[in-house]
């Protein structure tokens, strides 16, 4: 009777966790501010559709360098791209991003100023947080 009580709690925590991830899936993909993820090697390994109001697809950029899309020196990567938290995290850093080429915004602007917030957030591999089977 335990090992299925165990087996039920698993299953809604599980449950819970997808329905959460869901949620915030959702909320990612219909705010207006572009938000990012950058892996070790500063590249893009997830951006929210909001990319396109640059002119590029969220598929145009994963894989890319956050130089595709920021004009950036290393001090300001640095800053962007280190995982510090709390009252050491990057705030409102002043950045442009660049336009796509072929957008109809570039060829009026070119780029756009705005700003950054940088948190140390870590990409942490499913397999690493996953729930283990439970032996009956």
């Amino acid at each position: 009777m335990r090992a299925h009580e165990l087996e039920l709690r698993a299953k809604q925590a599980e449950y819970l966790l997808v329905e959460t991830e869901k949620q915030y899936k959702r909320i990612v993909e219909t705010i207006s501010e572009i938000v990012f993820q950058l892996d070790s090697e500063n590249k893009i390994p997830f951006i929210n559709s909001s990319s396109r109001s640059l002119g590029f697809g969220p598929e145009e950029l994963i894989g890319k360098p956050l130089s595709t899309i920021v004009e950036i020196d290393d001090e300001q990567l640095q800053m962007i791209g280190t995982r510090r938290v709390g009252n050491r995290a990057t705030s409102n850093l002043s950045v442009r991003f660049k336009l796509k080429k072929d957008s109809p915004l570039w060829s009026e602007m070119g780029s756009l100023t705005g700003s950054i917030d940088s948190y140390g957030l870590w990409n942490v591999s499913e397999e690493l947080v996953s729930i283990p089977n439970m032996e009956k």
